[in-house]
């Protein structure tokens, strides 16, 4: 195999979104892409910037490759498993922060651009654009499958991401909701359906309690307050916080049985 000379930054990288890229570049970025879903590539953090090797050794950036593989998935039937499966293992790969702006802005063109017309920040402090649904849009011609992809961005905000991205977790539910907002509804009821069924909702004879990854959030109603009621909802919130795919930033709400804040020993009444 004879490849051209890297043209990344201090040659440690083929670049591919070029026009010009030659053929046997991106046939070693497919092949990239392939061992990222496979578990065979590798990560190189040891400069700036970070980069995927597959196993031929060949580098990319990864937020290119994401975006070679999101390009080329078709907007009608969209495969939505087969996107979440290449950003999840990119993601495990290279960290969150490393494909996070590649997410936002492929959402921002198939979902907020084709579908939405996109008014002015009305001050500087306002984050997103005010969104309407195009007029002559209806439901039925949005993918389904590329709806439930935009959920899967918005809860991954807040699940790996830093408090603030929260914001843009709500700016894209937003979208959605103003076609499916079932699907939203479905995320504030159940979360994103990865927690255990005795994690996301618990009933016992001292206490009550719900947790939604997708929205950080953790609400616990005590039936008493005894000391077993407080070991078993803290015994409760453990289980939470050891789950894997929970937000590390989340809010807890603990009321007693007349929807006050309960002041149970070692828990704050609200944990941000």
């Amino acid at each position: 195999m004879s490849l051209p000379k890297r043209d990344g930054v201090h040659g440690r990288y083929y670049l591919i979104h070029k026009p010009d890229t030659d053929p046997e570049v991106l046939v070693e970025a497919d092949l990239c892409i392939q061992d990222v879903l496979s578990g065979a590539a590798r990560e190189n953090h040891a400069a700036y910037p970070t980069v995927v090797r597959n196993h031929n050794g060949t580098p990319f950036l990864p937020n290119q490759l994401l975006e070679r593989h999101l390009s080329r998935l078709p907007l009608k039937e969209f495969p939505c498993e087969d996107a979440v499966s290449i950003c999840d293992a990119m993601r495990r790969l290279v960290g969150w922060e490393e494909i996070r702006y590649e997410l936002e802005k492929y959402i921002e063109k198939q979902v907020q651009e084709r579908c939405f017309l996109v008014g002015e920040r009305e001050d500087g402090f306002t984050v997103f654009p005010p969104c309407a649904v195009r007029p002559e849009l209806r439901p039925e011609d949005v993918d389904e499958g590329l709806l439930r992809f935009a959920c899967y961005v918005a809860v991954c905000h807040t699940v790996y991401g830093q408090s603030f991205e929260s914001l843009t977790t709500e700016h894209i539910l937003g979208l959605v909701s103003q076609i499916r907002p079932d699907m939203v509804k479905e995320l504030k009821t159940n979360g994103s359906g990865k927690l255990p069924k005795d994690i996301q909702q618990r009933k016992t004879v001292h206490f009550t309690a719900s947790a939604n990854d997708a929205f950080a959030t953790i609400r616990i109603t005590a039936r008493d307050s005894t000391e077993e009621c407080y070991a078993e909802i803290l015994d409760y919130l453990c289980a939470v916080l050891e789950q894997e795919e929970f937000p590390r930033s989340y809010s807890v709400e603990c009321r007693g049985k007349e929807k006050i804040y309960l002041p149970i020993p070692g828990l704050p009444k609200k944990v941000e």
